[in-house]
């Protein structure tokens, strides 16, 4: 006996992209390329972007795939949001003169142990899709601060997904 069963899809624009464009890839290349191409095709601004709660910053020197340290801040956090995040912004304000500075991120490098070097590329969305309801850590080059504990001190900070893509 044979059945027939139909259900609604619950893919994500991205999802229906990749579904759409994989069909017939031959090699790693172009697979990549069409995963960054539903990427970016796929995530759009946020309506409403808010501050993450419970978000933890790291200051200092940080090894992020290459041979030598980059300096910059560690945010560790919980994407609550509806969304996948493709985009974030770490922002600062200055305490005294109100004075904002906004870093964005859509490459989401983790910090790695001293001498890990990253001899290829890594899946586009491994490294450019935060998905919803998950924990990560994500690495913000900013070399203009000076020292980061004085620079802590004397700003307010937050994190927001600014760009995603739907999760359902």
């Amino acid at each position: 006996m044979l059945f027939a069963v139909t259900s609604e899809a619950n893919a994500n624009p991205y999802d229906d992209c990749i579904l759409q464009h994989m069909v017939n890839t031959q090699n790693e290349t172009a697979a990549f390329a069409i995963e960054s191409a539903c990427i970016s095709k796929s995530s759009v601004t946020l309506p409403n972007p808010v501050f993450l709660p419970d978000v933890k910053i790291y200051g200092g020197e940080f090894y992020v795939g290459d041979l030598y340290p980059r300096t910059g801040f560690v945010v560790k956090f919980r994407n609550f949001t509806g969304y996948d995040a493709t985009e974030l912004s770490l922002v600062f304000v200055d305490k005294k003169t109100g004075k904002q500075r906004i870093y964005t991120e859509t490459n989401f490098r983790s910090p790695m142990i001293k001498g890990s070097v990253v001899t290829s590329l890594p899946e586009p969305r491994l490294g450019s899709i935060i998905k919803a309801g998950s924990s990560t850590e994500v690495f913000f080059e900013v070399a203009d601060i000076g020292k980061w504990d004085e620079f802590l001190k004397n700003h307010d900070w937050g994190i927001s997904v600014t760009k995603g893509i739907p999760s359902k």
